[in-house]
């Protein structure tokens, strides 16, 4: 179950009130993109799949029944990791968020606004409480998202 410390997928236990909103959807995004990376980049089987995405969105009604995360944050966290899976989704999102991997792990949310915010206004961020390395850029602009991606291409 995901009542105790970790979920049976040995995930974070995103219950304990120590976490903001955007530190546990940035969490549920580092897991998925890690189960991604584990799992031959989530091609695996369908039932592989949408076991772990039961087992994220199950998560997800517990800590907003604890008042952790509103539904509408929640609901929108659990659709960024199901479009990372490549799973259906009713509707698209916008496209204001940037994923940030391969960060030194001693990097902090600070660190990645410093590094972001020459892109665009930076409405939050989060480097993942579980998740060394990992973080989590949302811009109030889309248009925030295109220049961060063609300045780290140069």
């Amino acid at each position: 179950g995901t009542i105790g410390r970790t979920s049976r997928t040995g995930a974070s236990d995103w219950t304990k009130g120590d976490l903001t909103e955007v530190e546990i959807e940035c969490d549920a995004l580092y897991e998925t993109h890690h189960w991604i990376r584990k799992n031959r980049g989530g091609r695996g089987l369908w039932d592989d799949r949408r076991s772990f995405m039961q087992d994220l969105l199950n998560r997800m009604v517990l800590v907003v029944r604890r008042g952790g995360m509103t539904a509408e944050r929640s609901s929108r966290t659990v659709h960024e990791c199901a479009a990372l899976l490549g799973l259906e989704i009713a509707e698209a999102l916008p496209e204001k968020v940037v994923l940030v991997t391969n960060m030194r792990k001693a990097a902090r949310t600070e660190h990645m606004i410093e590094a972001f915010e020459e892109f665009g206004a930076i409405e939050e961020a989060a480097v993942a409480p579980n998740g060394p390395g990992f973080g989590v850029v949302r811009f109030h602009s889309a248009k925030s998202v295109l220049r961060t991606l063609e300045g780290f291409r140069t």
